[in-house]
């Protein structure tokens, strides 16, 4: 037998699979990168957000403290006219505050970028007499991201530039990834990166 004879020929499509194995690898390794690429634009795209709502947060601060009455007017808040006063280039219409969670927020108008600062949204029913509050989790120091830790009973105070008022009840605290029950007087929600909603809901206090 000769010297070539001795040794078993490389199987058949060996060099094939070695080849798939290489694309695998390198369409993993795409895919990675792609992965952290998107990440990264999200994570920059939330930064900046973040600080652009900062800064007009503050603003907001100011001119609600320039503006609302320091004592409230004693008058019940109608949420169907809550008037505006629009500050860099947004309408300001007044301010949520939950002291079990030491949230003091600024609350702009429908036409608004919640992603910025807590704004009201328009609700599916259109029912104005009831008010529906959007904000991300980051807002107000972190405060709007304990929504999910408030307990029924606990209050919640809208406050209109005019210094009209409506004191709330928190009723039911929810988390889900579906649309949410709005069927109270005040709901203040955030959403999460996946979709995932956490919301509370407040009836009004007699």
């Amino acid at each position: 037998m000769s010297a070539r004879g001795k040794h078993a020929a490389p199987a058949r499509g060996a060099g094939r699979h070695r080849v798939s194995g290489r694309v695998l690898m390198a369409v993993g390794a795409v895919l990675v990168v792609a992965a952290c690429v998107v990440a990264g634009v999200r994570w920059y795209g939330q930064a900046t957000a973040q600080r652009r709502g900062e800064d007009l947060a503050a603003r907001l601060s100011e001119a609600l403290q320039a503006s609302v009455p320091v004592d409230a007017t004693g008058a019940e808040l109608d949420p169907t006219a809550m008037p505006a006063l629009e500050v860099a280039g947004v309408d300001l219409i007044g301010r949520v505050q939950v002291e079990a969670i030491g949230l003091d927020a600024p609350v702009v108008s429908e036409q608004d970028d919640w992603r910025l600062v807590p704004a009201r949204e328009e609700r599916a029913d259109g029912d104005e007499t009831r008010v529906l509050l959007h904000g991300s989790a980051w807002q107000a120091d972190g405060a709007w991201g304990r929504i999910g830790q408030l307990q029924g009973g606990e209050e919640v105070v809208l406050q209109a530039m005019d210094g009209a008022a409506q004191k709330y009840a928190v009723v039911s605290v929810g988390l889900t990834r579906e649309d949410f029950n709005d069927d109270f007087d005040l709901v203040l929600y955030y959403s999460d990166a996946s979709g995932v909603k956490t919301w509370a809901g407040c009836t009004k206090a007699s």
